[in-house]
């Protein structure tokens, strides 16, 4: 509805544009002759709607002439517009279940309608419906419906027709026979329906077997009789009469076997059930049986004769009896008895024996000493440790008798090693004090063993400037070597060897340096060579009970010192002014540690 009245609108305004340019094409008409007066040309404006036109009815529109004292007006019909009806069709009237509808197609601008048309009624819409009286087997039941459709109370009422009987599988109430009628009693299955029936069946008749059976068996002496039974009942038919079979008899059978010397007895059985006839018979004795072959009653030994005979098979008389003649001895192997297994306490002792294979007589025996044995020692265990510096003790205990022994162990021998440092080098070698005729120490840190006395050698190239082999010396408490530089010695890279010796002589592997001899051309005549940083130095290096620190010259400076151990615990730290300061390290453990002083970082050897 609101897109047709927004359509009447826009067919409004282009009407009215339309009329508007109508009569601005008439005004300039008028202009050339208005009112018949050519002397005045009207100027007209562009109009005012004074009546809108409709669809049915028409419309004005009045024009004002624009000239000054020009009072003219003119008014001009707008025509009738004719209604504009929608393409597709509203519905007018909703149909119900029962009553019809309509719809149309509706005019944009006014209330008029065009091809009206009936919409037919959509009839009731049932529901399933609802039970108002159960049906039975007998009667109807009622079901009520109510129309589903919106605002429809409509409702209508329909028939359950009547369920019937549904009867279950009957139970037998008498079973009918050959000659009496059966009768069945069947039961409505529904709920709250009791009712019952009864059906007869026909009797069954007599149901008379083709085969005869037999009534009375006929035995070896009387007869017996046979007939047609019913299988339902004890009626007979053909009754018949059996003669008599008579006696079957068995093979004879054994009652007592005859014997070499008695008789026996036999018996004949009847074979039929329930016939107990028998014959009995005699049968001759036998006689004795003797085996071809003698049979050795008693064996002869190597002292004794034997008998042997011929044996009836049958029993146990023995015919005829032959000696057999002595044996003589047979040895066997030698063998050990009565062993007694020696230890370590006591001795041991055993017996070797011959016996005869046929009489297992003994023939040769002999007695034997075991000597005591030696203790077997376990390999040991140590109730004292050896060290380095002392003796141990080891007890071992005899495996077979628990007797102990003890024995002394020497001290552990440890080879020597150097520390080395993060380079991998054992010798710490200064920089700048091997020049022409100088003297300048290498130290070192013994990490193992306990050297006594060095070896020095150098290269072919170092001893043709003039350095000078040593032979065994005594090592130095401070762990220095002292090397002199000759004079005149050409600055360059020279190497050398050390050889240690330990109390016991052992001796190690030359282990080699590099040093470099400078141009420089002065002495030192500090006992050690400090560890030095622009204006800071700490020695001695390797360090044993104190370690000297110089600070700069500016003593009123108060500096920081640190010591850190290999695995970066801080042992020390500390401030102090002055030039120096000594730290007492002595119960340090010997090994490598990091001295930092104002920030700068010293690496030393602790002995």
């Amino acid at each position: 509805m609101e897109n047709s009245i927004m359509t009447s609108v826009a067919l409004s305004l282009l009407l009215g544009i339309a009329t508007t340019a109508s009569a601005e094409s008439t005004l300039l008409a008028d202009n050339v002759s208005a009112e018949g007066n050519s002397e005045h040309i009207h100027t007209w404006n562009k109009g005012r709607i004074i009546k809108e036109a409709t669809c049915t009815s028409e419309g004005s529109i009045k024009y004002i002439c624009l000239d000054n004292d020009c009072d003219a007006s003119r008014t001009e019909v707008i025509a009738a517009l004719g209604h504009d009806f929608n393409l597709e069709f509203i519905t007018d009237l909703t149909p119900t279940c029962e009553q019809a509808g309509s719809k149309s197609k509706h005019c944009t601008r006014c209330a008029a309608k065009s091809e009206i048309t009936e919409i037919p009624a959509k009839g009731h819409t049932w529901s399933q419906g609802e039970t108002l009286q159960a049906a039975t087997c007998s009667q109807n039941g009622v079901m009520s419906h109510h129309c589903e459709s919106y605002q429809c109370d409509a409702t209508k009422s329909s028939v359950i027709p009547a369920l019937g009987h549904e009867w279950d599988e009957g139970s037998l109430t008498a079973s009918a026979n050959c000659t009496q009628k059966g009768s069945i009693k069947y039961s409505c299955l529904h709920k709250a329906c009791n009712t019952t029936k009864i059906e007869y069946t026909q009797p069954l008749g007599h149901d008379f077997a083709e085969k005869f059976t037999v009534d009375l068996a006929a035995t070896c002496t009387e007869s017996g009789r046979k007939s047609q039974h019913c299988s339902r009942c004890e009626e007979r038919i053909n009754t018949t009469i059996l003669p008599a079979i008579g006696h079957a008899w068995t093979p004879s059978s054994t009652i007592e076997p005859a014997s070499c010397t008695q008789e026996g007895l036999s018996v004949m059985r009847c074979k039929h059930i329930g016939c107990g006839e028998t014959i009995t018979q005699t049968t001759a004795a036998l006689g004795h049986n003797f085996t071809a072959e003698y049979v050795v009653d008693k064996a002869a030994t190597c002292s004794h004769e034997g008998i042997q005979s011929r044996h009836c098979s049958r029993c146990d008389i023995h015919g005829e009896e032959i000696a057999i003649p002595t044996l003589t001895h047979i040895a066997g192997d030698t063998i050990v008895e009565h062993m007694i297994t020696a230890c370590c306490h006591n001795e041991g002792s055993y017996d070797e024996a011959v016996y005869c294979t046929a009489c297992k007589g003994e023939m040769y025996r002999k007695s034997f000493i075991i000597p005591v044995k030696e203790h077997t020692w376990d390999e040991g265990q140590f109730t004292i440790y050896p060290t380095t510096s002392n003796k141990g003790k080891k007890v071992y205990t005899c495996v077979e008798c628990k007797i102990t022994r003890h024995e002394i162990v020497e001290k552990l021998h440890e080879d020597i090693r150097l520390y080395k440092d993060n380079k991998g080098e054992s010798f710490r070698v200064p920089k700048d004090s091997f020049y022409s005729g100088s003297e300048a120490f290498i130290s070192y840190a013994v990490a193992q063993g306990s050297p006594i006395e060095y070896r020095l050698s150098f290269s072919v190239e170092a001893s043709e400037v003039g350095f000078l082999d040593e032979d065994w010396k005594e090592i130095s408490p401070d762990c220095r070597i002292a090397i002199l530089t000759p004079e005149n010695c050409p600055a360059g890279e020279y190497t050398a060897h050390v050889t240690f010796k330990d109390e016991i002589g052992k001796e190690t592997n030359p282990i080699g340096f590099t040093f470099r001899v400078t141009s420089k051309n002065s002495t030192i005549d500090e006992e050690e060579t400090p560890h030095k940083t622009n204006e800071t130095a700490v020695y001695p290096n390797p360090i044993r009970d104190q370690v000297t620190v110089t600070f700069s010259n500016n003593s009123q400076e108060r500096h920081f010192v640190t010591i850190i151990n290999e695995t970066g615990s801080t042992l020390f730290n500390a401030s102090f002014t002055g030039d120096e300061t000594s730290i007492e390290c002595g119960n340090y453990t010997p090994g490598r540690y990091i001295i930092k002083v104002d920030g700068t970082t010293f690496k030393v050897i602790k002995m």
